[in-house]
């Protein structure tokens, strides 16, 4: 787990009035940091960025509009790999296959899935403006 990669994320891209709930639960209690990005993550995202909804790992290349996206290191947050650097591409897969919420942080963006619950989640991909 990297705190300082953790508060960056939250101060750049969660809405203020959530912001220190968020840090909280992320150093006490992760699981109920991570469910408030199950479902209607977008009530608490700064709407400063750009938010752009997205239904398949697919679009994430293209939107980026880098072909060796797929190759760079992300933390990732998840059930299984919280607090873990490793691939986009490794980070999109787990992410994808995994029915809970997730969070890919990058340099200049960062993506949201929401819990699956019947058909495709809603997966944010949020760019810094």
């Amino acid at each position: 787990m990297n705190l300082e990669i953790e508060k960056v994320f939250i101060e750049t891209f969660i809405k203020k009035d959530y912001q220190k709930r968020i840090i909280y639960e992320l150093t006490k209690k992760r699981e109920k940091a991570l469910s408030r990005f199950s479902h209607n993550a977008c009530d608490i995202l700064n709407k400063d960025n750009n938010i752009l909804l997205i239904y398949d790992k697919d679009s994430i290349v293209t939107l980026i509009q880098n072909k060796d996206i797929l190759n760079k290191d992300c933390y990732f947050i998840s059930r299984f790999f919280d607090g873990e650097i490793v691939k986009l591409e490794i980070a999109l897969k787990e992410a994808f296959e995994d029915l809970c919420s997730s969070i890919i942080i990058l340099t200049n963006f960062v993506i949201i899935k929401e819990e699956t619950i019947i058909g495709k989640p809603n997966v944010y991909l949020i760019k810094i403006k």
